[in-house]
């Protein structure tokens, strides 16, 4: 017997706070699992968007982190992410950008694009979409089939798509990082609409940074913490 697909959609309460994640977070990039851990509290996806502001998108430090510049007008619109969270995972996000050491957190104007997730290669003329379905069950599968009225937030893991909270072209205040204090030849990087660890920019992404992550500081503006830094589980 051949299995079938079937999407399923739902619609549950909203968590408290939306962040606009542009980074290594988003889904399918190097720190997504992070936001996999329900012990550092609730996330949730709800759309893909951009900024309706341009930023400059670059990538800098020897473990190519992607920061967001805080210079409105400069750049081009940036494609990302829009997650719901709940307080709890909030106090994880700022721990996990540092801010407000590195990172700063503010409102920023998104304007939602779809469902979907972004895929895109680095480049500021090749952002690609890739639709993500909203959630699959296995009809050969009796364990997972569903009857409408068992559609409950608890019956889904933080990575469904939400479907039906925005319309498309929907202007959304959303929480997201920038990196306020930067050095001027950051200003003079590539700048690019979407962000891929993989991208043709050849700047992978370097977990391994971790071991050393003091530089990150010494090397943007020569700061300083002003707080004990979080756990290697928390850090950027």
């Amino acid at each position: 017997m051949s299995a079938s697909t079937e999407h399923r959609k739902f619609n549950p309460e909203p968590l408290p706070h939306r962040i606009f994640l542009y980074g290594t977070l988003k889904r399918a990039q190097t720190n997504h699992f992070r936001l996999q851990n329900k012990e550092f509290g609730r996330v949730r996806f709800v759309a893909t968007a951009r900024t309706k502001e341009a930023f400059p998108l670059v990538i800098f430090t020897r473990w190519n982190i992607p920061f967001l510049l805080h210079s409105p007008g400069k750049g081009q619109q940036v494609y990302g992410e829009i997650f719901e969270v709940d307080e709890r995972r909030m106090k994880w996000m700022d721990d996990f950008e540092d801010h407000p050491d590195i990172y700063c957190r503010d409102k920023v104007t998104c304007e939602t694009v779809s469902s979907d997730v972004i895929e895109c290669s680095g480049r500021n003329d090749d952002v690609r979409q890739s639709v993500v379905s909203d959630v699959r069950y296995d009809d050969a599968d009796d364990s997972r089939k569903l009857q409408s009225d068992d559609v409950t937030d608890d019956l889904f893991t933080e990575d469904d798509v939400i479907v039906d909270r925005y319309k498309i072209g929907q202007e959304v205040e959303v929480w997201t990082y920038f990196l306020k204090d930067f050095l001027p030849e950051m200003s003079e990087l590539e700048s690019y609409s979407s962000y891929d660890s993989n991208g043709d920019h050849n700047k992978p992404y370097c977990l391994e940074r971790f071991i050393s992550v003091e530089d990150t500081y010494e090397g943007l503006a020569g700061r300083k913490r002003t707080r004990e830094p979080p756990s290697k589980d928390n850090d950027l």
